[in-house]
Order: structure tokens, then C-alpha cells, then sequence
């Protein structure tokens, strides 16, 4: 056995060559990349949920927030509307006829309105014109029920005087109605009145 041969057996155990340190380092630089690639992909999911919570609370707060457009202030314009237009709607005299039923007119809205108009030109202004009937309404009580941005219902509680040519004695009625409202032209306007 020559120097080179007793020599060689013992390098090549010894020391790696240039071929096999990529091989080495592969696996842990991958296991880094991978640990890197999740992490990131973890913050980018905890940030998107982070900002679509931030998104939502912001837009509940300044957009939809119910409570917001059922405040006090929101509540009693509800309930002094309902009111007043009941009042309107259920008080009239002979003299003033025409101005009372048009009054009452510019206090509804929708389908209400067009069923009052038909109903005050065909049933209640003959009536009166002819019978000489005269009645007034005055609220007692009234209390919101429900509220939203654009829609409400009131509960009136009222009284309801009426007079006549053949019976001048005065004849008092008690009732109550549901109002539901709707806000057109940012003003409270009535959309159906239910006796209950």
C-alpha cells in the first residue's frame, strides 16, 4: 500500500465537497422560507380581519346606527305630527271646509292621500255642506310605537266633538288610532291612519 492509497480512504470521510453543502443547507433555509411565508400570511389575514371589524364598527356608528334616528328630539317631531294631523283630518266646519280638508291634504302622503281626497270630495264634504256638521278633535294622549329613519307609528288617544242642524247638542266621541307615518321631504307626513 502506497502513502496515496492509505490516505485517500481517510478523506473521503473526512471533509464534504463542494457538491454536498447546498444539499445541507437546502432544508433549513426551506423550513425559514416556509415559517416566513406563514407568518406572513397570518398577519395579512389577522390585518384584513383587524380592518373589515374597524370598517364595520365605522359604518354602524356613522351610517345605520338606528338608536341615532330614534333620539328624543326624532321621537316627539314623530309623535307631533301624528298629532297635529289627526286633529287636521278629524276637525272641519262648513264655513271653513275647503281650507280644512286642504290643510289636511298637506299632512299625508302616498296611498293615503289619495284614498282621503276621494273619500273628503265623495262622502265628508257633501255631508257637511249639506247636514251643516261641524266636528272638532282634540288629542288626549299620543306615544310612539315604532320608529325608523323614515317610517314611524304613533298611538293617538283622542276626542272627537261633533255638531249638526238636526243635532245641535254635542256628541263626544272617544277613540284611539294607530298613525303610521313616512318622511317625505324631511317632514313627517301621514300614511295610514287604523282605529284600534
Amino acid at each position: 500500500m502506497t502513502v496515496n492509497e492509505a490516505a485517500e480512504p481517510e478523506t473521503i470521510g473526512t471533509h464534504a465537497g463542494p457538491a454536498d453543502e447546498p444539499t445541507a443547507a437546502t432544508p433549513l433555509a426551506a423550513r425559514i422560507k416556509t415559517a416566513l411565508s406563514a407568518h406572513w400570511k397570518t398577519s395579512i389575514l389577522v390585518a384584513l380581519l383587524a380592518s373589515t371589524t374597524v370598517l364595520a364598527g365605522a359604518l354602524y356608528f356613522t351610517v345605520h346606527r338606528p338608536d341615532r334616528h330614534s333620539d328624543a328630539t326624532a321621537a316627539q317631531r314623530a309623535v307631533d305630527a301624528a298629532s297635529a294631523g289627526t286633529v287636521a283630518l278629524l276637525s272641519y266646519a262648513p264655513e271653513t271646509l275647503d281650507r280644512d280638508l286642504e290643510t289636511a291634504r298637506t299632512l299625508m302622503t302616498g296611498g293615503f292621500l289619495t284614498y282621503y281626497g276621494k273619500f273628503s270630495t265623495d262622502v265628508v264634504a257633501p255631508a257637511v255642506r249639506t247636514k251643516g256638521i261641524k266636528a272638532s278633535a282634540r288629542v288626549l294622549n299620543a306615544a310612539l310605537m315604532e320608529i325608523a329613519s323614515n317610517d314611524a307609528k304613533v298611538l293617538v288617544f283622542l276626542n272627537q266633538e261633533t255638531v249638526s242642524r238636526d243635532r245641535p247638542e254635542p256628541a263626544l266621541t272617544a277613540s284611539s288610532v294607530v298613525v303610521s307615518l313616512t318622511k317625505t321631504d324631511d317632514a313627517w307626513r301621514i300614511s295610514a291612519l287604523d282605529p284600534v
